[in-house]
């Protein structure tokens, strides 16, 4: 096995020792379709537009 095909997952005892476990990755057969949720939902037309200030500032910590 190659580095790129290995998935490490850390995980902790009761110990608190870290341990790696290696396993090879599982790729999907097939890609997913495009378009798979359409019709689902709408997106707003504000989407991208500039956050208010109040929470803005929240993200920010102040």
């Amino acid at each position: 096995m190659d580095e790129l095909s290995i998935l490490s997952t850390f995980v902790n005892d009761v110990e608190n020792l870290s341990i790696a476990e290696l396993k090879p990755i599982i790729k999907d057969k097939q890609p997913r379709p495009f378009g798979l949720c359409a019709g689902e939902f709408t997106v707003p037309a504000d989407f991208d537009a500039p956050l208010p200030e109040d929470l803005l500032s929240a993200f920010e910590g102040k």
